[in-house]
This record gives structure tokens, sequence and C-alpha cells, in this order.
């Protein structure tokens, strides 16, 4: 039986960017612009500096950087730090969303 991920892993290593249709090219830039800037504004939330320090202080590393601030972290704790900052980020976005719909009704 085949790994199912290997399978996957191989099929992605064997496309072309050629292969790839635009219309999957635009929206995968699309969405990572969109994670992107959702982190950044997550970044803003004032628990942050708290959240990164407490993951400095879980051990050394730089494998990675936290966005919006150059800290960097094990890749694990900047992984944290960061699905953190979108989570926060689109419920920012999503209450932008909501003031927006309420005004428009």
């Amino acid at each position: 039986m085949t790994d199912p991920i290997r399978a996957f892993a191989e099929h992605v290593a064997g496309t072309a960017y050629e292969a790839i249709p635009a219309a999957a090219v635009r929206a995968t830039k699309t969405f990572v612009l969109d994670t992107i800037g959702v982190a950044i504004a997550g970044s803003a939330e004032p628990a942050t500096p708290r959240l990164i320090e407490c993951a400095a202080a879980w051990g050394a590393g730089t494998e990675s950087t936290v966005w919006a601030t150059g800290q960097r972290l094990p890749a694990p704790s900047a992984a944290l730090v960061n699905a953190y900052q979108m989570v926060d980020g689109l419920e920012r976005v999503d209450d932008v969303r909501a003031l927006i719909a309420l005004t428009i009704a």
C-alpha cells in the first residue's frame, strides 16, 4: 500500500509551476496575502508581547521569525505565536465585517 502523504508529496514535487492553473495561482496568492495581513493585524493584540515573552522562555532557538516583530524563536514557539496572531486578526476582521453589514442593513 502506498503511503498517501508520500504520494501527495511526490505529486506536488513533480508538478511544474506552468501546469498549475492560473486561477489556482491567483487564489493562492490572495490567500497567502490575506493570511499575512490578518497576522499583522493580530500582532497589535495587547497580549502578543506577553505571549512572545512566554514562548521565548520555553527555550532558545532562532529557526523561525514571529511575523510583524522580527523576534526569532524556536519553530514550535514561533508557530504558536503566529497562529495566535492569525486567530486574533481573524476575529478583528470578522468584527469589522459585522460592523459593515450592520451599517449597510
